[in-house]
This record gives C-alpha cells, sequence and structure tokens, in this order.
C-alpha cells in the first residue's frame, strides 16, 4: 500500500486500476482513500483498540 501526502489535487487525480487500490495518508495515521475499478473513490480510517481492530 503506497502512503503519500494526500491533497484534494492527489485524490482528483488518482485512477481506477483492475483491483481495488489503497493509498494511505503520510501524515494522519489509519486514514486513507481506496480507488475501486469502476474508479469509484472512498475514504477509510482503520484504528485499533487493545490490538483489536476497529
Amino acid at each position: 500500500m503506497a502512503a503519500t501526502h494526500l491533497t484534494e489535487g492527489r485524490i482528483k487525480a488518482l485512477r481506477s486500476r483492475r483491483t481495488a487500490s489503497d493509498i494511505r495518508d503520510a501524515d494522519l495515521k489509519g486514514f486513507g482513500v481506496r480507488v475501486y475499478p469502476t474508479g469509484r473513490k472512498c475514504y477509510f480510517i482503520q484504528a485499533q483498540h487493545d490490538g483489536q481492530r476497529i
């Protein structure tokens, strides 16, 4: 998974691939954007509590 500084311009420039791809923000831990093969983009946040993913 790639990590980059996510900005509005970079997110708009993301293009779809054959499979879904996750691009994580280099500054904000656990935050990222998932780009689906259809071109749809969804934001996500991953967190952990007591070693369990939430």
